[in-house]
């Protein structure tokens, strides 16, 4: 049950892309700025899958978990808008 709730605050962002100058989480920031008009709540973010030092094309997904699953929902939600971009 608990791990479900953790879960439920959780996002994944696809296509954004890492910066050795800036960390995760300040673009992440960025993102639901300039987009969103928002600044959230956000209690970490991380990137999913291995670093590969070979292939700098790919971008790896960027996790982010809110303090709330209501504020996870709400960009959810909202993620058509990011879309047609």
């Amino acid at each position: 049950m608990q791990n479900s709730e953790l879960k439920a605050k959780n996002i994944i962002v696809t296509g954004l892309k890492e910066s050795a100058e800036c960390p995760d989480k300040d673009l992440a920031m960025e993102l639901f700025s300039t987009e969103f008009g928002q600044q959230p709540n956000i209690s970490y973010c991380r990137r999913l899958g291995k670093h590969e030092l070979i292939d700098d094309r790919k971008v790896r997904p960027l996790l982010i978990a809110f303090d709330s699953s209501q504020t996870a929902q709400h960009f959810v939600t909202n993620a058509k808008v990011l879309r047609i971009i």
